[in-house]
């Protein structure tokens, strides 16, 4: 065989090393990273790894919006079993991960908050259900009385065949005082007015506290309160009494009221609770009775 034939087969065989030899290293890079890239599945390479990583992460995240209705006694139990027929009764659903509506931040509080539903043809409702108490009876009086209030009204309201919606806000909650302040519209025949009422509760004891229990009804302290009302709303052209509506917020007690039968529309007058608790029977949380609060004798 002549010289120019055997270089020609080598250099054949040559070639063929190459390319086999460069095709085994790509395969290696693929399946078998090296040493100091992203640890991943068998077969992944690096940013495919790491996008199903994100994935993961995602779905992983998103577990945690989901809240699953807690086992409850008392009221919080019956709140739920409606939620096995839908459209009948309560509904009790907690929608994703409960939000509140707090007019204000509260720090170490020793109870919390969550949402629930009454759904049907009648009504639209959102409210809050307390959670978390250690007394867990006066938990459950606690949320006996939020819904008691919402139900009640929503059955008074059923006769008139139109769909009431309501919402809340929490708008003072600590360990004192629990104030929810109930919103929404109320359809009768052809138009549709604003609905307007709260339920404040000693966080201690569950009473609820009512402008007909808290504040002394002499005389005096009539005509005092509604002169601290008059000054701070000069439109105010009433005397003050138990009809007027109240909640707490903050450091204030708030007011409300319709002006007449065909107000659309609540008005609010906010007082610092200094200025009122003069006027108070007993103040709901303390054990005693405050030296001006004795009522006078009615002659």
């Amino acid at each position: 065989m002549d010289s120019k034939k055997v270089m020609r087969i080598l250099g054949m065989i040559l070639t063929a090393a190459l390319f086999f030899g460069g095709c085994a290293a790509q395969n290696n890079k693929v399946t078998n990273p090296g040493e100091g890239a992203a640890e991943g599945p068998a077969g992944v390479t690096e940013d495919q790894a790491a996008t199903d990583a994100a994935v993961t992460g995602t779905a992983e995240g998103s577990e945690e919006l989901s809240v699953e209705p807690a086992e409850t006694e008392g009221v919080q139990g019956l709140m739920a079993a409606g939620a096995e027929s839908e459209g009948e009764g309560i509904a009790g659903l907690v929608e994703g991960k409960p939000q509140p509506r707090l007019a204000q931040s509260t720090q170490e509080m020793r109870y919390g908050v969550k949402e629930a539903w009454i759904r049907s043809e009648s009504a639209e409702v959102r409210y809050p259900v307390i959670e978390g108490l250690e007394n867990l009876e006066l938990q459950d009086e606690m949320n006996k009385a939020i819904y008691s209030a919402i139900d009640g009204y929503v059955v008074s309201a059923n006769g008139d065949g139109d769909q009431v919606t309501l919402d809340y806000e929490i708008t003072r909650m600590d360990d004192k005082i629990l104030s929810v302040v109930i919103t929404g519209l109320q359809p009768h025949l052809k138009s549709t007015y604003d609905v307007m009422f709260s339920v404040n509760l000693d966080a201690n004891t569950s009473k609820e506290i009512k402008a007909s229990n808290l504040f002394l009804s002499d005389e005096a302290s009539r005509a005092a309160l509604t002169a601290l009302i008059c000054e701070a709303d000069t439109s105010f052209d009433s005397d003050f009494g138990p009809w007027l509506g109240i909640y707490f917020e903050g450091e204030n007690l708030n007011f409300f009221y319709l002006e007449n039968d065909k107000a659309a529309v609540y008005n609010v007058i906010s007082l610092p609770l200094e200025a009122v608790i003069p006027y108070f029977k007993m103040v709901p949380w303390s054990e005693e009775v405050e030296p001006e609060a004795a009522e006078t004798p009615q002659s």
